[in-house]
């Protein structure tokens, strides 16, 4: 187990030191973009405008890049960028315009030749052409030495409608221009949207299965669920780059993005938090989730005063807001009780933060207007390190279920191995306690069978008054018992039919030899499931007694054994014409085992004896539940 924990630990520091590099080559990746490529083209970067707003029309000459939110405060309107310029071609090659941003929505006329138009221009609140590079090729027969170039726009209050400077040239150079801006503006950011989604959708699957592990948590662990808000959020945020039809209407879809980028903030200054392991109430509380309130606030308000001045006040007081929350962090990631993965996501952090108060600071103070987003490449590193802390501390989880699981299966077969100790104890017991009752029974069956025979042939002799045939009669009843005894270690369970067989098989030469007629009247008794080897060795001795007295006492010249079934129950009957006794006097002994002996297997005894006959009826059930 120390071994997984010291893996996940190394790993962590190679994480940490690749975020690091990471971060230096955005940086240089980010600062770069500014730079125009070295091409052969004509930059275009004066013009005059003719802007109208609903205070009327006014021309002037501008530079570009022209910010129209800058220039306008927020207002809705229209403009016309004249370009007059001279170009003398040194080939024959394919020319293009190219700008960096153009619209919301525009016309590029050239030498009042209509070459492109994307959106319309009277309808306020829909396209937004300005979010994309725009490539326009130009004909060769339409170039002069002297051009006129037009461009005319549709400018939406709080969209950054404006106009780059324009780049004139050779198609092959321009186009280089173009690929370079492009793949920067569109397919970073879905590249982006596709991996903060794939964050967000790990961690929101961690949420669903994943329990809290810290001592008496039985609750989801919401440091994924932060993860899944920010990743989202940034996703939603960044997936408006590419719509140049936004799903709603203006007023609604700006608000959608303020909210958006704000709630990311929220999500990932709530993560940290956690992280962190703050204690204190105001991290408890949250302030950071009143950002998304305050966003909408500030976009609503914008487009209810037609000015970007609420909005722009929002985004750097937010910017100013992540500064000491970012500063606090990395003090207690620099503490030398700090987890590599506090570190890690510190520095995330903090970059975060740097590229955010210097997009907040170039998009809404200074005037540039066409300039890159850096914010939007340093995400990527605080995706990388959620995803990457999101999996390590899934790893962690299922090496710590793993550690469990090993140590549940060592208890599991210590455990076995104890229980097949004590089941073969308690075999062995169960065996020396069969052993016993079988000694038992093997010594009860001989002192009430042949021990009380052998014990009546003892008193016979030492009374001298008793015949010699008589003592030979009681022995051979002492001799009968002992084969009956032995016959009743091997009878089915439950066959009633053969038991009497056995008894009939034992008993009836002597009933021959005392003169007794055997009348059998025996049905074939369908087995009893419920007789189990003891229950048979009690009926055999209680019909052996009945029989003995018959032999012995009774003086009957006849004796009947009746068996058949009737209902749910087997009835055995032996009926002799003897000279009877009295059933309702004290019981004597053999009479009394018989008794013992039925109610121990469940059965009824019924004895009625008067002169001339003496009947003995045993009930057996069929069933246990017929008892």
């Amino acid at each position: 187990m120390r071994s997984r924990y010291a893996s996940l630990l190394a790993t962590g520091r190679v994480a940490w030191m690749a975020l690091v590099f990471l971060s230096l080559l955005l940086l240089v990746l980010a600062t770069s973009r500014s730079e125009h490529a070295q091409v052969q083209a004509l930059t275009l970067a004066r013009a005059e405008a003719t802007t109208v707003t609903r205070f009327g029309a006014h021309s002037q000459a501008v530079s570009l890049p022209y910010l129209w939110d800058r220039q306008h405060d927020g207002l809705p309107g229209s403009a016309t960028f004249e370009i007059n310029f001279d170009f003398h071609p040194a080939s024959s090659k394919p020319l293009a315009i190219y700008i960096s941003r153009v619209g919301n929505a525009y016309e590029i006329h050239l030498n009042d030749v209509l070459l492109q138009r994307k959106g319309d221009l009277l309808a306020s609140g829909t396209t937004d052409t300005a979010k994309a590079p725009r490539l326009v090729d130009v004909p060769a027969n339409l170039v002069r030495e002297h051009n006129v170039l037009k461009v005319l726009i549709r400018a939406d209050g709080g969209r950054r409608a404006g106009l780059t400077p324009v780049v004139f040239g050779p198609a092959e150079d321009v186009a280089k221009l173009y690929q370079r801006d492009y793949a920067d503006q569109i397919l970073v950011s879905v590249g982006v949207v596709v991996l903060s989604l794939v964050v967000a959708c790990a961690a929101f699957a961690l949420w669903l299965t994943q329990k809290d592990q810290r001592p008496g948590g039985n609750q989801r662990d919401s440091l994924y669920l932060f993860v899944c808000i920010a990743e989202l959020s940034w996703a939603l945020r960044l997936s408006n780059l590419p719509l140049m039809n936004p799903p709603l209407g203006w007023e609604y879809w700006s608000v959608l993005m303020v909210v958006a980028i704000a709630t990311w903030g929220a999500g990932m200054m709530a993560f940290c938090a956690q992280l962190a392991g703050w204690k204190h109430p105001v991290a408890k509380f949250g302030p950071w989730w009143l950002l998304p309130v305050f966003g909408a606030a500030a976009a609503h308000l914008s487009w209810t005063l037609e000015s970007i001045r609420p909005l722009s006040a929002f985004y750097l007081l937010a910017a100013i807001f992540f500064v000491p929350f970012a500063i606090i962090l990395c003090r207690d990631a620099l503490s030398r009780k700090a987890s590599w993965e506090l570190r890690l996501i510190a520095l995330a952090t903090f970059i975060n933060v740097a590229m955010g108060v210097r997009d907040a600071w170039a998009l809404r103070v200074a005037d540039a207007y066409g300039t890159t987003m850096w914010l939007r490449y340093s995400s990527v590193l605080f995706g990388l390190s959620l995803g990457y802390i999101v999996i390590a501390r899934y790893r962690a989880a299922n090496a710590h279920l793993a550690h469990l699981l090993e140590s549940l299966a060592e208890q599991v077969a210590q455990k076995e191995e104890e229980l097949r100790g004590s089941y073969t104890r308690l075999e062995s017991m169960a065996r020396e306690q069969e052993r016993l009752a079988e000694r038992s029974r093997i010594l009860r069956d001989m002192h009430d069978g042949v021990g009380a025979h052998i014990n009546t042939a003892i008193r016979q002799l030492q009374s001298q008054s008793t015949q010699p045939a008589q003592v030979v009669v009681t022995l051979r009843d002492a001799l009968e018992q002992l084969k009956l005894s032995i016959d009743a270690m091997s009878l089915p369970e439950g066959d009633v039919t053969a038991l009497l067989a056995g008894l009939r098989y034992r008993l009836e030469p002597r009933l021959v030899a005392s003169g007794i007629q055997l009348a059998w009247e025996v049905e074939e008794i369908v087995p009893l499931r419920h007789m189990d080897g003891a229950a048979m060795r009690h009926l055999q001795f209680m019909l052996f007694e009945a029989l003995s007295n018959v032999l012995q006492h009774a003086n009957a010249t006849t004796l009947t054994i009746q068996a058949q079934t009737r209902g749910c129950a087997v009835h055995l009957r032996m009926v002799d014409n003897g000279r009877g006794f009295d059933a309702e006097g004290p019981a004597r002994k053999g009479l009394k085992i018989m008794r013992e002996r039925a109610a121990l297997i469940g059965a009824q005894l019924a004895v009625q004896s008067s002169q001339g006959q003496t009947v003995v009826e045993v009930v057996l059930p069929v069933e246990r539940r017929c008892a």
